[in-house]
């Protein structure tokens, strides 16, 4: 899988393998931060309940790593 930033809040997450891409948007409220994947498993088509998906957890990831590469210089 590979993560990139695709604008502010945003990741386009895509599998390499099968080559589908999703956008992973994370959106703060007060002290909280929520995630969303355009995926089945994060915006889910039947009546389920959204999940957290690989993809979000990747997006997590790189933004995290940004932020502390950002704060080291």
């Amino acid at each position: 899988m590979s993560v990139r930033r695709y604008g502010p809040g945003v990741y386009e997450a895509t599998n390499k393998q099968k080559g589908h891409s999703y956008l992973v948007r994370f959106l703060r409220l007060g002290a909280s931060v929520l995630g969303k994947c355009t995926c089945e498993a994060g915006t889910p088509s039947s009546e389920r309940q959204p999940m957290v998906c690989k993809h979000l957890f990747a997006a997590v990831i790189t933004h995290r790593a940004i932020v502390r590469m950002r704060h080291a210089h």
